[in-house]
């Protein structure tokens, strides 16, 4: 079973996260466990259909049950028309008899809103009231969890139906009350403790699978070298199909037969395949065969984008909602019966939107199918000057693609020649934004590539921008010949010279190392085009980034401060050694407030990459000399200062992984110093947490070993501006520190 992490949200983020692209760029840091969402009282679990929202109430459900806590799991839609006592069984409606009566237990439910098409506005207020009548005023003692959508309405309902009780403040017994008269009870800080990382509120995420849970999971499907497909996955840079459960389950059951991850193309056609079968069959309300319900599917989403309409009409709650107008199927498969649209609707290939709505349940299915229902109707004599008016216009004696088609152009140039052709003769930057690149013929991604240059390659930047994914795709070995002759010519724009050294970082392309390496090294060339190369030579493996990791950790005039940055996150640790990082940090100024700058992403970078117990102690000793630098006393806040706090997170995420596999003194010495220097401004706080979690789990004897790893500490600093002895002074708030006095061990 893979353990699966959550994030909490803030309000603006649940208003925005019913797009499947926002939870995937919340990333990983900060995540939180089931453990921590048990000790909250509401929780609204907001996640993607296909996510594993309802597996992981289940099983969370099924796993308080079997320990002997009062479980249930229900689904909202049932309770919209049954009483909760009537959707357990006779050992459940126990068990709640017995925890009502009880007084004292705390009781979990699950509410999964899983077929939300079947929940209206009205339905939904009515199963929260239901249930919330079902346990008998007993609010206070329910843990109640909800999966919902990111609607306002819903968390409205639970927050009016469902309140938390305060809890009434009891007065203190004669044990207490002595205990308070003789000082001898704990003051806890405002916020502090569980009550500030445990609220009673709780809105989260359910987080796309990482990597760690991708190759743990792909692994319980039976695929014999998870790492393997992994590393396609990031080749192929696919795997916005492999975050979500069920996608993965697709990939890997691919993988077992293919051995490789598929073209773009392959992977949407068999996406399409699959989510068109029925869900649920024994709720199927009409038949429809695999080629019905493809044909349905196309025209609706031709209809979709050809209206420019985002959702589509369901039943009658979508009127409910005012902000926009949904596309009415009806109008579309007009020969189709009501009952045969509503199933087709019900398929996996349409997610909930909203209240009576549903949507494709990723964009780039919606576009394929759009211009697959064209291909169809080419193929029943459709005209292709009528293709042609739909897809393009006429503009100033020039013909464009029409903006709001060039998807469907892009598609549609993978099968007609016709139409790649006049995308290469008249926007040629479609057939590398569009579709799928890679399943062009390598002839024509080479005429792609020299209209592209033809078309764009003069004067200044015209804000093209070819995104990542799609460059990646478009690469390949064979290209090599044309870019070097294209590069000879002289390219003036910034934006076209960018994108060929992007092919041949993404390739990435062998025969072009000359030509990346070239331009890494050239002082006149821009940062970002330099970066870019030096980019392919990483992923080249290029031999040559041994001369430019000596060059960076010199501090040559060669390499400015942005291109040192820009080493150091890209060749730590295979090319940049441990000495070299710190020799290249000694070189770089301080930059606050830049999020994504190097005192942000190098904490993150060494929490990551394999590094030995060395490499790790090399790099601590080093950034302990680095940070220690004009260590300091001042009496204004934050009192202990540092001529480079940007580096107190790196210190801190090296002490994290330090003091994993040992705690003695010189790692616990660096983790003070990390904590003690620690500025948010400067990136964070992660790392810092987590080196306070390993000292709040110490055993006794390594408490002991940290109290005479500072006791040797202390006696070993004489001078006066030793900026150790100025630490022990800050940490104790005492010119005389005395060691042997409990009071001094408060700071543990």
């Amino acid at each position: 079973m893979v353990d699966r992490t959550f994030r909490d949200l803030e309000e603006n983020e649940v208003i925005d996260s019913e797009q499947h692209a926002l939870l995937a760029n919340l990333g990983w840091s900060g995540s939180i466990t089931w453990a921590d969402l048990l000790r909250s009282k509401r929780i609204l679990l907001i996640s993607e259909a296909g996510s594993g929202k309802t597996f992981e109430c289940k099983r969370q459900a099924q796993l308080l049950w079997e320990s002997g806590e009062p479980a249930f799991y229900v689904e909202l839609s049932t309770l919209a028309s049954s009483d909760f006592r009537d959707t357990l069984d006779i050992e459940e409606e126990a068990r709640l008899d017995t925890w009502l009566s009880s007084q004292a237990d705390t009781a979990t439910f699950f509410l999964d809103s899983i077929d939300e098409l079947n929940l209206s506005l009205g339905s939904f207020q009515h199963s929260i009231k239901r249930f919330a009548k079902a346990i008998n005023g007993q609010l206070g003692r329910a843990r109640i969890f909800i999966t919902t959508r990111p609607i306002p309405f819903d968390r409205n309902v639970v927050q009016r139906f469902l309140p938390v009780p305060p809890i009434a403040t009891s007065e203190p017994s004669a044990e207490s009350f002595a205990e308070i008269a003789m000082g001898e009870t704990e003051k806890r800080e405002p916020g502090d403790g569980a009550a500030k990382s445990s609220p009673e509120w709780r809105t989260v995420a359910l987080l796309p699978l990482s990597d760690a849970q991708i190759k743990e999971f792909s692994s319980a499907e039976g695929v014999d070298d998870p790492l393997a497909l992994l590393k396609d996955l990031k080749q192929r840079n696919a795997e916005e199909f492999a975050r979500r459960p069920q996608d993965l389950i697709e990939l890997c059951s691919d993988w077992r037969e293919e051995k490789r991850i598929r073209t773009h193309l392959d992977q949407v056609k068999s996406n399409v395949r699959v989510k068109l079968q029925p869900g649920r069959e024994d709720k199927e309300l009409a038949q429809l065969s695999a080629d019905k319900a493809l044909e349905g599917a196309s025209r609706l989403a031709l209809g979709m984008l050809a209206t420019r309409r985002l959702t589509i009409r369901h039943n009658a709650a979508a009127d409910d909602v005012k902000t926009d107008f949904a596309l009415d199927p009806a109008t579309i498969l007009s020969d189709w019966t009501p009952t045969e649209r509503r199933a087709l609707l019900e398929r996996p290939l349409f997610g909930f939107a909203s209240y009576g709505r549903v949507r494709f349940h990723h964009r780039s299915v919606a576009e394929y199918l759009a211009a697959h229902r064209l291909n169809s109707l080419l193929d029943q004599g459709m005209s292709f000057r009528a293709l042609k008016r739909l897809l393009f216009a006429e503009t100033k004696g020039r013909l464009i693609v029409r903006p709001s088609k060039r998807p469907i152009a892009g598609w549609l140039a993978i099968s007609r020649s016709r139409v790649f052709e006049l995308l290469r003769d008249c926007e040629p930057s479609v057939l590398f934004n569009e579709g799928d690149p890679e399943s062009l013929t390598e002839l024509q991604r080479i005429q792609t590539l020299r209209a592209f240059v033809k078309r764009y390659g003069s004067g200044g930047a015209r804000g093209l921008n070819v995104p990542n994914i799609q460059i990646h795709r478009f690469a390949s070995e064979g290209l090599a010949n044309e870019i070097k002759c294209l590069w000879r010519d002289d390219i003036e724009n910034p934006d076209v010279r960018e994108t060929l050294l992007s092919i041949i970082a993404e390739g990435p392309i062998h025969n072009c190392a000359d030509l990346a390496y070239g331009i890494a090294c050239s002082k006149g060339i821009s940062t970002l085009e330099r970066i870019i190369s030096l980019d392919a030579l990483v992923k080249l493996a290029d031999g040559r980034l041994r001369n430019i990791a000596v060059a960076i950790a010199m501090g040559d005039e060669n390499w400015p401060e942005e291109m040192i940055r820009a080493g150091i996150l890209r060749m730590f640790p295979e090319f940049l050694s441990t000495e070299q990082l710190c020799s290249a940090l000694r070189v770089v100024s301080i930059k606050p407030r830049r999020i994504g700058d190097l005192s942000w992403q190098l904490p993150r970078l060494i929490l990551n990459v394999e590094l030995d117990q060395t490499n790790l102690e090399s790099l601590r000793n080093g950034l302990v000399e680095l940070v220690s630098e004009g260590l300091s006393w001042t009496k204004e806040w934050p009192h202990i200062v540092s001529d480079r706090p940007d580096l107190s997170n790196a210190l801190a995420a090296v002490c994290v992984r330090g003091l994993k596999q040992e705690k003695n003194f010189e790692w616990l010495k660096a983790s003070v110093l990390a904590l003690q220097l620690r500025d948010r401004e400067y990136g964070s706080d992660e790392p810092c947490k987590l080196i306070r979690e390993q000292f709040a789990s110490l055993t006794a004897e390594e408490n002991e070993s940290l109290f005479w790893s500072y006791d040797q500490l202390m006696q070993s600093l004489q001078q006066n501006d030793d900026p150790w002895k100025r630490l022990a002074k800050i940490i104790f708030h005492d010119d005389h520190v005395n060691l042997s006095a409990d009071r001094d061990l408060c700071w543990i």
